[in-house]
This record gives C-alpha cells, structure tokens and sequence, in this order.
C-alpha cells in the first residue's frame, strides 16, 4: 500500500454512511496492517453491469455510491481505488470501501489569506 494511502482509525470513524461498509477496527503490527470491516454478502457492481448496464437498479446503486462518495469527501477521505468491482451490492444497498486501499485524509486548502486594506 503506497504511504498516506491507507486508513486510520480516525478517518475509518468519519465515514458513517448506510452505502459505506463499516471498518471496526484498525491495527498494525510492524509494517503490516489489518482492517476488521462489516461483511457483506452480495455481489460486484460491475458484475450487475455487465449483465444489463441500463438496467435501473444499477443507476440507483451509482447514484447510492456517488452520495457514499459525497460522504467521504465532505471529510476529506478520498478513495483510494475506487472502482465498480469494489462496489458490492447486498439486499440492504451498495457498499463502498470493500478494497484494502481504503482511502487517505486528505488536508483541506487554505483560503488565500488577503492583505488590510484590498
């Protein structure tokens, strides 16, 4: 995993979304890191794509995942490898967040500061 491409426990706790899968725990061990997250038992996005790419249900799962996206990048987390395959899609919704690269905070921009007197 490239460096400030992984998850803390700090941003795993920001994301509280019913599209975002639900990262319990957080631990390393040297080098090595584990994420203990919320199974879901469902299937990839780009599969249900594949098999009928117009089909309403997959545009409400993308309109589900970008709002989950929104979520996350309201408090500066960005995904790491976002793609459909990384989309699962239980009974209860689509997932996001179902890859290890789960994603980095990243720092909010300054506002140039303007000068007295502009």
């Amino acid at each position: 995993m490239e460096p400030g491409w992984a998850i803390t426990k700090s941003n795993a706790s920001a994301l509280n979304h019913p599209n975002v899968c639900t990262v319990h725990d957080v631990a390393e061990h040297g080098n090595q890191s584990s994420i203990v997250m919320e199974y879901v038992d469902g299937r990839p996005l780009d599969d249900m794509i594949a098999e009928a790419p117009l089909a309403p249900a997959v545009a409400r799962h993308r309109r589900a995942g970008a709002g989950a996206l929104a979520h996350a990048h309201e408090r500066n987390i960005v995904h790491g490898d976002l793609k459909t395959a990384n989309v699962l899609v239980s009974e209860a919704g689509p997932r996001l967040w179902t890859s290890v690269s789960l994603g980095a905070t990243v720092p909010r921009k300054r506002r140039p500061r303007r000068s007295k007197g502009r």
